[in-house]
């Protein structure tokens, strides 16, 4: 299987940021204000079915940050203070851990686009990975970063299974700090890898494919790590590796690849013959057992014209790889 899709949040429309300021300012109704949201993560879900595209995102429109939906709707958690969102001119609000961690599931039900999803497609889900949500976080209450990071994934873990029950059969766990800036020590590596299984352990059977998808650096050195993880999928931001044939071949043939490609963080638009041939490079005589290619990281610090644009150029490259149905 040879298929492209969304990796993260996605930009906001033009009449949708001009309904949210319009609201902002008491200018329009919050019914107005939801009709926008259903109207702009309708033209994105019908953008990537028109393409082709199997696993369908919803862009995470309502998301004003990977962990915000998390720090407002789980039990010991607040919302903190704003804090630079790695190496980007984006902020979110650091999660604070004040309690014992909690979740009944239904942290992600009102940032949702459910309605937009039609019955009946195969909808994609993103969560953020247990470790990256841990190292995010300011732990004032667990005082063990492994004790907290396994607490993280067992709130994930029933909000996966939730999304599953709402009918979402991918679910991406994304992973910005594992490949970020200097190499991790084996010890945090090897808690990482305990937290991220435990939270995508099993969802097989509950009829969701899964990914981890590392970006914000060069994943090529944990490739042999990444190898023994309980996932379908492993994601690599092409922007920041370079991973050849034989660093690709620690991954199991039953695993399938997702490359990032399309740098989510440039506005200038690849070409499906460039995307095509990166791809091509990279795989060698790797045969995954699926290949899918993608954004490097989350599109929202684009305009949404440019990301439909690299959405488009990714759909036209796994086309001209034998994949996706015209």
């Amino acid at each position: 299987m040879i298929d492209a899709y969304l990796t993260g949040i996605s930009p906001r429309g033009d009449a949708l940021i001009r309904a949210t300021r319009a609201f902002d300012r008491g200018r329009a109704s919050g019914e107005e204000l939801e009709a926008a949201f259903l109207e702009d993560a309708g033209a994105l879900v019908r953008l990537q079915l028109g393409l082709g595209i199997r696993y369908v995102s919803d862009g995470m429109l309502r998301w004003q940050d990977l962990l915000r939906p998390f720090a407002l709707g789980w039990r010991g958690l607040e919302a903190g203070p704003l804090a630079r969102w790695f190496d980007n001119n984006t902020f979110y609000r650091r999660p604070i851990i004040v309690g014992e961690i909690g979740s009944d599931g239904g942290a992600l039900g009102p940032f949702i686009e459910l309605a937009a999803m039609p019955p009946g497609v195969d909808r994609k889900a993103v969560l953020p990975s247990p470790y990256a949500f841990a190292k995010l976080s300011e732990d004032r209450f667990y005082g063990d970063p492994a004790e907290l990071a396994m607490a993280i994934a067992g709130a994930l873990r029933r909000e996966a299974e939730s999304l599953i029950r709402m009918g979402f059969s991918y679910i991406q766990f994304s992973e910005p700090c594992l490949a970020y800036g200097p190499p991790k020590p084996r010890d945090e590596v090897a808690m990482a890898l305990e937290a991220i299984s435990a939270a995508a352990r099993g969802l097989g059977a509950l009829g969701a494919r899964t990914c981890l998808y590392v970006y914000f650096g060069d994943a090529s050195p944990l490739l042999p790590d990444l190898a023994g993880l309980p996932i379908d999928d492993i994601g690599i931001d092409m922007t920041e590796s370079d991973p050849d044939p034989d660093s690709l071949s620690a991954l199991p043939a039953d695993k399938g690849l997702a490359l990032g490609i399309a740098d989510g963080r440039n506005s200038l638009v690849e070409g499906p013959r460039e995307i095509a041939a990166s791809a091509e490079r990279a795989l060698g005589a790797v045969e995954p057992d699926a290949l899918f290619l993608c954004p490097s990281c989350e599109m929202e610090y684009l305009p949404r014209s440019v990301a439909d644009r690299k959405l488009e150029a990714l759909a036209m490259a796994a086309r001209a790889l034998g994949g996706l149905e015209p």
